[in-house]
């Protein structure tokens, strides 16, 4: 899901403006992207952003690598994908990791320009906060940054990685 918060009452409050922008199209940015987007049509009709960037996801990313590289991909879980790929044990889980970030900063940097995100854009979930030492290496950041025209806008908004695995309904609270 993605979601946008906007100070109301002269910054005493929140507006919290749910979206359903996961289900958008994914856009791929690359030779490999476009490829690994015609594995997942080929299997899911419909390729949206969360086709490839949630739990279920990753292991959808990981399939249609496997396929990419001409192999057959084992039944794994998402764990299984993001250990093997953290640890390179797996060249192909390493690389649908790698795609994963790359994917995730895509998206992010597509919503930071929508929302025009000065305050920065907050990435959660259960996946992301499990590989904050291998984020600082792969393409989030980069991409996240690569907007065409545009790129000078989001190129010092700030990218957060919620470590808080309730964040949600902390919010709620509040």
């Amino acid at each position: 899901g993605m979601a946008m918060v906007a100070p109301v009452n002269h910054g005493t409050g929140w507006l919290v403006i749910p979206s359903e922008g996961g289900n958008a199209d994914l856009a791929p940015g690359s030779h490999l992207e476009a490829e690994l987007w015609g594995a997942l049509m080929h299997a899911h009709g419909h390729v949206s952003w969360e086709t490839a960037l949630s739990g279920p996801g990753l292991v959808n990313l990981y399939r249609a690598m496997s396929s990419v590289w001409g192999g057959a991909a084992e039944e794994l879980s998402p764990a299984d994908v993001t250990e093997r790929g953290l640890s390179m044990t797996d060249p192909v889980c390493h690389q649908t990791l790698e795609t994963f970030c790359a994917l995730l900063g895509a998206a992010a940097g597509n919503l930071a320009l929508t929302a025009i995100a000065r305050g920065g854009v907050y990435i959660g979930g259960g996946i992301v906060p499990r590989m904050v030492d291998f984020l600082s290496t792969s393409p989030l950041r980069r991409r996240f940054e690569e907007r065409g025209a545009m790129s000078e806008l989001v190129k010092d908004m700030p990218l957060y990685i919620l470590a808080e695995p309730d964040a949600g309904l902390v919010g709620a609270m509040h």
